[in-house]
């Protein structure tokens, strides 16, 4: 699959967070993740190389904010692969907060909608 890395640099506390544990951050776009036979909404995590990849087409559509909580969602299925999606939540709450966390189900399921609309052919 064809990714390009991101640069977390200006995001220090993601970027420290990141470094700590030898992640690395990529983008894809969701023509990749899905001839990949990913079907994840907005990012998803690889395990085995210690990648975050957010999927570019659908990050378009959600604040930074609710990037930010993506990110460090995903990143708690790296350092914990068994992590349950409550608990992966829970650890993004606490890199930023409650109300971020509700913010980015919101916009992400608005995000799935869009997809799930277009593929419908509507």
């Amino acid at each position: 699959m064809k990714m390009t890395r991101l640069s977390l640099e200006k995001q220090f506390d993601l970027y420290m967070l990141f470094k700590m544990h030898g992640v690395q951050a990529f983008v894809c776009t969701r023509a990749e993740a899905e001839a990949a036979g990913i079907s994840s909404v907005c990012a998803f995590a690889d395990t085995t190389n210690k990648y975050v990849v957010l999927i570019e087409d659908d990050c378009q559509m959600l604040s930074n904010e609710s990037i930010r909580v993506i990110m460090c969602h995903e990143l708690a299925h790296v350092l914990i692969p068994s992590i349950r999606e409550d608990q992966a939540d829970e650890f993004a709450a606490r890199f930023t907060n409650q109300t971020a966390v509700k913010k980015a189900r919101e916009e992400t399921e608005r995000v799935r909608e869009r997809i799930r609309y277009a593929r419908a052919g509507c």
